[in-house]
């Protein structure tokens, strides 16, 4: 069950992306919820935070090696019958990563547009909220 959801995530990701950047294309941020939220177009080259960006070889290699790592965690999840809360949490994690490793081989960076209140200056992406949501439940599960 859990290995099905790294497709969706990576589709629904990649699918967000596109109508992100087709949509907010020179456009000036848009607000939502009276502010709290807004979408404008942020091409982030580095990792979390614009971590690595001026280090493009290295983050290559650590985006790759993070992809392998949560696969054959993952692979010992989801073909056991142990915890399959667990397997879900690394096929989000992986789905994810996937997505935003994606783009940093389609495009040369990563698509972001989503912030928050209170600066709107740290954007995610769907991948983010996706791996975010994986380390959390791995968090939860492994007590």
């Amino acid at each position: 069950m859990g290995i099905l959801l790294i497709p969706i995530v990576w589709i629904l990701d990649q699918w967000t992306k596109k109508k992100v950047s087709e949509e907010l294309f020179n456009k000036e941020r848009i607000y939502y919820l009276d502010k709290k939220v807004s979408l404008s177009l942020v091409e982030n080259k580095g990792a979390f935070l614009g971590l690595f960006q001026n280090k493009p070889i290295l983050l290559h290699g650590l985006s790759i090696l993070a992809i392998v790592v949560m696969l054959i965690l993952g692979s010992l999840s989801w073909f056991s019958s142990k915890n399959k809360i667990e397997g879900i949490g690394y096929a989000l994690i992986l789905g994810g990563a996937i997505g935003n490793y994606t783009d940093r081989i389609k495009r040369g960076h990563v698509v972001d547009f989503i912030a928050f209140w209170p600066n709107h200056k740290v954007h995610f992406n769907l991948a983010d909220f996706t791996i975010f949501k994986g380390v959390f439940i791995l968090l939860f599960t492994s007590y």
